[in-house]
């Protein structure tokens, strides 16, 4: 990816657009102590999803299913 500058004026509401600079369409954005505004694309998920992508014994168990699809997973007891 290649970096180029484009200069953003903000409206009269405050707000800039950043059209085609991304394709995502979801940001964190935070202030560093330079004063830059860094953008980083995000995406958003449920409590459930980051309880779940946060467990080893469910990663273990999505990776034993990933190398073996022909057994049955119970997700009942999650």
């Amino acid at each position: 990816m290649s970096e180029s500058e484009t200069l953003l004026v903000k409206d009269s509401r405050g707000r800039v657009t950043i059209g085609n600079l991304s394709d995502a369409e979801r940001f964190l954005a935070y202030q560093d102590s330079s004063g830059r505004i860094i953008l980083e694309p995000a995406v958003v998920m449920t409590a459930t999803e980051a309880r779940l992508l946060s467990d080893p014994e469910f990663a273990r168990r999505m990776a034993k299913a990933a190398t073996s699809p022909t057994e049955p997973l119970d997700l009942n007891d999650l």
